[in-house]
């Protein structure tokens, strides 16, 4: 490890896995649902399911990338299970109940043993009270584009299926969005 690379870890502020999508940029056009007008899309080669957020801890990422390497496989099937709304990334560490984040729910039991493992095993400590795997289309919507949108989502699509791979382990980005 470089000294600039051993810097940059030894500030870490906190442990984010993942693993990445297959492209996303074209899902409304696919299932015929209307382009959201409001909120950012996450770039196009930045379609992802988070497996763990874990804001209080400083594992090593090169430790967390191989011990997941060496016990689990590295692409998934899941099936979407439909469309949900989030809150909102918060501004200034305030929620906004006008803006909502919108999501497709994930059906894949690999993705929460892995989770169950970060937690478990190597002592990470999810963020949030429950694991639900999801991936962002689109985030800070209008909350009342983003209900309308969710529930167009929900009546079109049926038997959707994605492929997620390539796990990675990264400090936490605080200014992701």
């Amino acid at each position: 490890m470089s000294f600039k690379q051993w810097l940059i870890e030894s500030e870490r502020t906190g442990n984010y896995v993942a693993i990445k999508s297959e492209d996303l940029s074209d899902f409304f056009t696919k299932i015929g649902v209307k382009e959201p007008v409001s909120g950012v899309s996450p770039p196009m080669s930045d379609y992802h399911c988070t497996l763990i957020y874990s804001e209080n801890t400083s594992k090593d990422t090169n430790y967390v990338r191989e011990i997941i390497k060496n016990h689990f496989q590295d692409s998934f099937t899941a099936f979407v299970a439909g469309a949900e709304c989030f809150d909102a990334i918060p501004e200034d560490g305030e929620r906004n109940s006008s803006k909502s984040c919108i999501v497709l729910k994930l059906n894949c039991e690999p993705l929460v043993k892995i989770h169950e493992f970060l937690r478990d095993v190597i002592g990470l400590k999810h963020s949030y009270d429950v694991y639900r795997p999801h991936i962002t289309l689109r985030y800070n919507m209008n909350v009342e584009e983003a209900h309308s949108i969710r529930d167009e989502i929900n009546r079109t699509i049926s038997n959707w299926q994605i492929t997620l791979n390539n796990i990675y382990s990264q400090t936490i980005n605080k200014d992701y969005v």
